[in-house]
């Protein structure tokens, strides 16, 4: 089993080697999640069509080498002495690399995940339904990609047929401020001293927990 965690990754920098389908979508990833996604790859017209618009629109920064220890140690944040925050090679267990960068990582602790490859991963992508400030992930811990984006469907189809079709919430920092059923407003239930009730968080309203 895994223990599931959520990462702020907001100003940290990833390292993407590859230039594959795959690399798009782990750089896709890592910009959603406000990191700083660095591609590691040689000058080659082999370069996904989904990373050159990306990177021609500034979101990647491509550094056109191949890979070597030492970027992971000079690519970083200064604050973390300028140690990446995490690595994905997206080139599959097949490439000799892959193995080689992944012992590196773990030797220095620094997260990797490698495609295809759960034994050399310190890091796993959960497959995530987003809708708003709600996320739903679900992994299978490795045995079987297709059928976590299956559960993931599935889960996300449940909860929008239940929930979130039917209940349109208006938030602030603090969690829900109004909540609206079928275009009516639900009036706010008073306790018998006349208070409100604590305000529900987003996620307890969405889960019609009391």
């Amino acid at each position: 089993m895994s223990l599931l965690a959520a990462l702020n990754c907001t100003g940290n920098v990833h390292l993407i080697i590859g230039t594959n389908p795959l690399a798009a979508s782990r750089c896709g990833q890592s910009v959603a999640a406000g990191a700083k996604a660095l591609l590691i790859a040689p000058d080659t017209e082999d370069l996904h069509y989904g990373l050159a618009k990306r990177i021609d629109a500034g979101e990647v920064t491509w550094h056109k080498k191949a890979f070597e220890e030492n970027d992971l140690f000079s690519l970083g944040r200064d604050e973390v002495d300028n140690v990446v925050d995490a690595v994905f090679i997206t080139s599959g267990p097949r490439d000799p690399q892959a193995s080689q960068i992944s012992a590196l990582c773990k030797r220095k602790r620094i997260p990797v995940n490698v495609v295809d490859a759960p034994h050399l991963c310190t890091l796993s992508l959960l497959s995530v339904h987003t809708d708003g400030p709600l996320q739903i992930g679900v992994t299978t811990n490795g045995r079987g990609c297709k059928l976590a984006s299956r559960i993931r469907r599935e889960k996300a189809r449940a909860k929008a047929s239940n929930k979130v079709d039917k209940i349109n919430m208006e938030y602030d920092e603090t969690g829900v401020t109004g909540i609206k059923e079928g275009g009516r407003s639900r009036p706010e239930r008073r306790t018998k001293g006349g208070r409100l009730p604590p305000r529900k968080t987003a996620m307890q309203a969405l889960l019609g927990e009391d």
